[in-house]
Parts: structure tokens; C-alpha cells; sequence
């Protein structure tokens, strides 16, 4: 029961870490879009 408990533990940390991580490689997708497209609309290059 012990080493049930370990895993289930360790697959409940491990499915929070890849929540976490997508939510973050979301976000910074978003901010990268997102300035991505206000250079565009500004018409100019940097």
C-alpha cells in the first residue's frame, strides 16, 4: 500500500508539472505572438 501511495504521489506531481509547463509554454506563446504581431501593425523593423 505503501508503494501504491508512492506512485500515485509521483503521477499526480508529475501531471502537475506538465499542466504547469504547458500553461507557461502557452503563455510565453502568446506574449511572443503578441508582440510579434504589435512590430507588424507598427510598420517598421527592429
Amino acid at each position: 500500500m505503501l508503494a501504491l501511495g508512492i506512485v500515485t504521489g509521483w503521477l499526480r506531481l508529475t501531471v502537475v508539472g506538465i499542466v504547469v509547463v504547458t500553461l507557461l509554454q502557452g503563455i510565453w506563446i502568446i506574449l511572443v505572438a503578441a508582440h510579434l504581431l504589435r512590430e507588424g501593425s507598427n510598420g517598421r523593423d527592429v
